[in-house]
C-alpha cells in the first residue's frame, strides 16, 4: 500500500537541515584553529573509513546549504568589521581634524576668539579646586552658546590627553559630559548649521544670533509664521529674505545630518513653511510701496516696512480690533483726521490684495478687518463733508 508523506513532515525536515547547517558553519567558524592532534586523529579516520558512496540528492541539497550559509557568515562577519573600522575611523577624523574647522566657523575665522575662550575656560575650571564646576558659569563665557562651549571643551580634552593636568582633565570631562546630558539638540543644532551660517555672516555676534533664533525657532517647534516673524525683527526688510535662505540652508542640513537637533519629519514640515515666503516677500513688497507713497506726500513719515508688516502679520493672526488700527494710523501719520483718512483709505487696498496665507485661511478675521476699515473710512468721509460745509 503507497503511504503519502504528510506536507509537514517535509518541510520539518528541510528546517532541521537548515538548522544543522548553521551549527556546522558556527563550529567550523569557532574550531577554525584548532590543534594538529584533532585534526591527525581526523585523518585518521578517514583513512579508516570505507570507501564514500555517491550523495544522495537530500545530502547534495543540505551541503549546498552548508556551503552557502558558510559564504553568508563569512561575508556577513567581514562587512561588520569593516563597518566598525570605518565608524572607529570616522569618528576620530571628527574629532581631530574637524574640531578647529567647526571653532572657526562657529566663531571668528580667525580663531582669536577660540583661544580665549579656552584660556577663560581654563581659568575658571581651575580655580574651582575641588568643587564641582559651574557648568552655567562656563555658559556664560560662551555667550551662552552650548554648541561653542562643546567645542572649545572638546578641543581642551584633546589637549589634555597627554596627562599635563589630569586634574583639569577631569573637570574638563565632568563639564563635557553635563553639557552634552543638558543641551544636547543645541549642541547638535550648532554643529548641523554652523557652515549655512559661516556663509551668511563672517561676525560673530550675528552668528550667534542667528544660531540663537534657530534654537528659540525649531529646537523649541515654533510656527513657519513666528520664525518670519522672527526674522524681521532681527534683520528688516533688506536682510529678511538673506537670513530665511540662510535659515533653509541650514534646516536642509540639520535634517541629513547623522543626528539632527530634532526629529527629521518636525524638521521637514517647518522647513516646508519657510519654502513657501513668497506671501510674506509680497507682503513686505507691498507694505513697502504703499510707505513710500505716503513718505512722498508727508515728510514725518518713518516707519519701516519690516515694522508696519510685522504689526499687520500679528492682527491676520490674532484678530483686528479698531483700537490697534487706529494705534497703527497715529504711528505711521500722526493725529492729523486728513492724513489719517488718507492711510486708511490706502490701508483697506493693501489688505484687500494681501495673498490668502497671510489669512492662514481665516475669512472671518479678513472680512471683519475690511469691515471695520470700511467703517472707519465713513467716519473720514462723513468728518471731510462736515468741514466742507463749515467752510
Amino acid at each position: 500500500m503507497n503511504m503519502r508523506i504528510p506536507q509537514h513532515h517535509h518541510h520539518h525536515n528541510l528546517r532541521l537541515e537548515s538548522e544543522q547547517a548553521d551549527a556546522l558553519v558556527d563550529e567550523l567558524l569557532n574550531d577554525t584553529n584548532s590543534d594538529k592532534s584533532t585534526s591527525s586523529s581526523t585523518s585518521s579516520a578517514t583513512r579508516a573509513a570505507p570507501t564514500p558512496q555517491r550523495p544522495s540528492a537530500a545530502q547534495e541539497s543540505m551541503a549546498a546549504t552548508f556551503a552557502e550559509s558558510i559564504e553568508q557568515k563569512i561575508k556577513h562577519e567581514e562587512q561588520r568589521t569593516q563597518s566598525s573600522q570605518l565608524r572607529r575611523i570616522s569618528v576620530a577624523a571628527i574629532k581631530v581634524t574637524h574640531l578647529v574647522e567647526l571653532g572657526r566657523l562657529l566663531e571668528s575665522p580667525s580663531g582669536q576668539s577660540q583661544a580665549g575662550r579656552e584660556s577663560a575656560f581654563e581659568q575658571l575650571l581651575s580655580g574651582s579646586g575641588h568643587k564641582a564646576p559651574d557648568l552655567d558659569a562656563l555658559l556664560e563665557l560662551a555667550e551662552g552658546d552650548p554648541a561653542s562651549a562643546f567645542v572649545t571643551l572638546s578641543l581642551m580634552a584633546m589637549r589634555l590627553r597627554n596627562g599635563s593636568n589630569p586634574e583639569l582633565a577631569a573637570q574638563v570631562g565632568q563639564m563635557l559630559a553635563e553639557l552634552q546630558q543638558r543641551h544636547p539638540e543645541k549642541i547638535n543644532a550648532g554643529v548641523n548649521t554652523a557652515p549655512a551660517i559661516a556663509a551668511f555672516t563672517s561676525d560673530p555676534a550675528q552668528k550667534r544670533e542667528l544660531r540663537k533664533l534657530y534654537y528659540d525657532g525649531v529646537i523649541n517647534q515654533q510656527s513657519a509664521d513666528n520664525i518670519m516673524d522672527l526674522l524681521l525683527d532681527k534683520f528688516g526688510a533688506d536682510g529678511f529674505v538673506p537670513a530665511l535662505r540662510t535659515l533653509q540652508r541650514a534646516l536642509s542640513d540639520d535634517i541629513a545630518a547623522l543626528a539632527p537637533s530634532a526629529p527629521p519629519t518636525a524638521l521637514r514640515r517647518l522647513l516646508s513653511g519657510l519654502n513657501d515666503a513668497r506671501a510674506i516677500t509680497h507682503t513686505l513688497s507691498e507694505v513697502a510701496q504703499f510707505l513710500d507713497r505716503l513718505k512722498s506726500k508727508y515728510q514725518h513719515v518713518t516707519m519701516g516696512a519690516d515694522v508696519m508688516t510685522r504689526s499687520l502679520l500679528s492682527m491676520c493672526r490674532n484678530g483686528f480690533y479698531s483700537r490697534d488700527l487706529t494705534q497703527l494710523g497715529l504711528q505711521v501719520v500722526g493725529e492729523k483726521p486728513m492724513q489719517q483718512s488718507l492711510f486708511f483709505n490706502g490701508l483697506l487696498t493693501l489688505l484687500q490684495g494681501l495673498p490668502e496665507k497671510i489669512w492662514s485661511g481665516n475669512d472671518d478675521t479678513r472680512n471683519n478687518a475690511l469691515l471695520l476699515l470700511r467703517t472707519l473710512n465713513g467716519e473720514y468721509a462723513a468728518w471731510e463733508k462736515r468741514s466742507q460745509i463749515a467752510q
